[in-house]
């Protein structure tokens, strides 16, 4: 119970950061880009058409669906956790209120295993993407979608992941 009140009390304060619709906005917007792994999905189409990064996005395709596998098949239904936004209602500010439990974020998971792959594979471009995937992970908090618990762990699964596929495969 301490560890769900200390976690409510970093959810707050990150809402209550900037309490403007722009913070908000921002956070939603970033949230919808991982929203099915949409970003990752536009990402690893224009990488197939580069032909220097094409193995990047067939090992980007895959690593998203061995991701989505364990933490969405595996992991979730295990767990049940409720999500934070159920202990207050007035907090949530997803645009679709989530039916899947909020242990671990496949959000985060999904993101960090995509900015993971391209880290540990040299893309040069890999801080933007990393960027990306942090905005993506802060929104989940900052909206009430996830626990910070749910978050740190995703993050782990996502860069584990990334790490066996690049250098087990």
């Amino acid at each position: 119970m301490k560890l769900k009140r200390f976690e409510l009390k970093i959810l707050r304060f990150l809402q209550d950061l900037f309490p403007n619709s722009f913070w908000i906005h921002l956070n939603q917007g970033m949230s919808f880009l991982g929203d099915g792994g949409l970003i990752w999905f536009l990402t690893m189409i224009v990488l197939w058409f580069i032909p220097n990064y094409r193995h990047l996005s067939k090992l980007m395709f895959v690593t998203i669906a061995i991701q989505a596998l364990v933490v969405n098949v595996m992991l979730k239904p295990v767990f049940k956790r409720t999500r934070p936004f159920y202990n207050e209602r007035s907090r949530l500010l997803l645009r679709k209120e989530p039916k899947d439990s909020s242990f671990p974020s496949a959000h985060s998971s999904s993101s960090f295993s995509m900015a993971g792959l391209m880290i540990f594979t040299g893309f040069p471009y890999w801080p933007i993407f990393l960027a990306i995937a942090c905005g993506i992970a802060l929104s989940r908090l900052v909206l009430f979608a996830h626990w910070l618990s749910d978050v740190l762990i995703g993050i782990g699964i996502g860069l584990f992941i990334a790490y066996i596929m690049v250098y087990y495969f």
